[in-house]
């Protein structure tokens, strides 16, 4: 997901740069051209784009799904768990695989960001290098959040 949103960052940058594009383009024909010609001439630049960003959306939403469907099926078996006995310990668990589901997504997320500050295309600025990571984060932090609240606010009925 970080690879491709990176990817379509990068895209969409060179594409922002548009005092280039019309003397590229005349380099490449070897002579004068309209800005018609250089907007068929970069086509293949808005291709590229519209697929990284594709992708990039299919796999957010696929790993949002994923961890979405980690929690939900983690709290709400302590919910119907905690109708019967036992509830302080399947709260436990569940807050503990919860927390470390929650500790290992932040570590990956930290370590990619990381990875693009120091290997990331330069010519995008590093605002907007791990823009899409650190919405992700933001989402994913609140998530977590109320996820935590839930299981907190179960109660633990008598045996």
């Amino acid at each position: 997901m970080a690879k491709y949103s990176h990817r379509a960052e990068s895209i969409k940058s060179l594409l922002d740069r548009d005092h280039f594009h019309k003397s590229i383009s005349e380099k490449a024909l070897g002579r004068e051209v309209n800005y018609l010609e250089v907007d068929q001439h970069i086509e293949p630049i808005r291709v590229k784009l519209k697929q990284a960003d594709f992708i990039h959306n299919v796999l957010n939403n696929w790993c949002e799904e994923w961890l979405i469907s980690r929690v939900k099926t983690v709290t709400e078996e302590s919910e119907a768990e905690g109708i019967r006995k036992k509830t302080s310990d399947n709260k436990r668990t569940a807050s503990k695989f919860i927390t470390d589901l929650r500790n290992d997504t932040y570590d990956k997320l930290d370590m990619l960001m990381t990875l693009i500050r120091k290997f990331g295309n330069h010519a995008v600025p590093p605002s907007s290098q791990n823009s899409s990571l650190t919405k992700k984060k933001a989402t994913i932090q609140s998530y977590f959040a109320i996820q935590k609240e839930r299981l907190d606010m179960l109660s633990v009925s008598p045996s």
